[in-house]
Formats: C-alpha cells, sequence, structure tokens
C-alpha cells in the first residue's frame, strides 16, 4: 500500500479487493486507511472520507482508541479538506479527548495541530491561539536549550 501511495497516485483496483474482506480480517482496519491515503492524493476526498468512516467504525468495535484517535484526526482533516468544519471540529475534538484519557502528550498535540487548522479554516481566532498553546504547553522547552 504504502508503494501505491508513494509511485501509483492512481485508483485501482484494490478498492473492491480490500472492501471484499471481512470485516473481522486483522488487516481491513489498516488496509482500508492506507487506501483512503490513496483517494487523498488524487483528490477523491469524498472517496477517502467513507473508508476513513467504514475504518472507524471497525476500529471502534475492536476497542482500539489510540487507533480510533487516528483515524478520527484523518476523518477531521479530510472534512476541513471538503470544506465541512462543522464535522471536522468535533471529530478533531473527540481525539483529543482519547488522547488525554490514554495519557498520550504526542497524541494530544497532534490532535491540537489538527483542531487548530480547523478553526483557523472557520475563522475562530481566539480558539486557534488556545489550540496552539496548549500543545505548546505539552512539550515545554528543556532549560539550556
Amino acid at each position: 500500500m504504502v508503494h501505491l501511495y508513494w509511485h501509483k497516485k492512481r485508483l485501482v483496483a484494490l478498492g473492491p479487493k480490500i472492501g471484499g474482506l471481512p470485516d473481522t480480517h486483522p488487516a481491513k482496519p489498516q488496509c482500508l486507511f492506507r487506501l483512503s491515503w490513496l483517494f487523498n492524493s488524487v483528490g477523491n476526498y469524498a472517496g477517502g472520507k467513507q473508508l476513513l468512516i467504514h475504518t472507524l467504525k471497525l476500529r471502534r468495535e475492536r476497542g482500539d482508541d489510540s487507533q480510533v484517535a487516528r483515524i478520527l484526526v484523518s476523518l477531521s482533516n479530510t472534512n476541513r479538506l471538503l470544506g465541512l468544519r462543522s464535522e471536522g471540529i468535533p471529530q478533531a475534538k473527540e481525539a483529543l479527548g482519547i488522547c488525554e484519557l490514554l495519557n498520550d502528550m504526542p497524541g494530544q498535540a497532534h490532535c491540537l495541530t489538527y483542531l487548530a487548522r480547523l478553526l483557523c479554516s472557520d475563522k475562530q481566532l481566539n480558539a486557534v491561539q488556545e489550540a496552539a498553546a496548549r500543545a505548546t504547553e505539552l512539550f515545554p522547552e528543556k532549560e539550556g536549550h
């Protein structure tokens, strides 16, 4: 999948093959996620969104919270690219909440970065500053650096 993403940025016949895998197949969520990269790389954000929605459902069913947060951030960014900020902002906030529960500081910073992008595109500048400040607080500079 990574090879296709980097070298063959076009839609391929993988969609039906991956979609045809049973939802219980251990590799299906990862394959759907990577296929969404391909869709997004050629500008098919709506197709990528549908793949991410299916991936999110599978990750939720499997109880993999860290992957749920990862998918939510990707989905929020796809919604930003589609101009659907009202969908993307709650998804980024949900991902942030999951990362906070998991005490995943790098994940929190990642979520805050994408949340700030959404808020900026929605012209919520005070909220952008707050998100950026929170992300900065997660990784304060070490003394002497």
